[in-house]
């Protein structure tokens, strides 16, 4: 199963297309990697502003998405800026 993982940006109130990642671990030490590049993307420039969300997994055996009651947040780019 895949994890559905969304991007929210707080001061657009609005949320990034979802991403598909075989795991949570992998997918915030990703978000880290972006925030602390320094190379001038949104997310480096304004780690305060971006949250990590996890909405439910996607079983590629059935084509099934299982989609939680409530999108848990599963980091805050605020605290990964080193």
């Amino acid at each position: 199963m895949l994890k559905i993982i969304i991007v929210r940006d707080i001061k657009a109130n609005a949320y990034a297309n979802p991403m598909f990642a075989a795991s949570i671990g992998g997918t915030i030490r990703g978000f880290a990697d972006e925030i602390n590049k320094g190379d001038g993307n949104p997310l480096a420039l304004h780690p305060e502003d971006y949250e990590l969300y996890l909405f439910g997994e996607y079983d590629e055996q059935k084509g099934e998405f299982i989609l939680l009651p409530k999108p848990e947040q599963i980091a805050l780019g605020s605290n990964l800026k080193k």
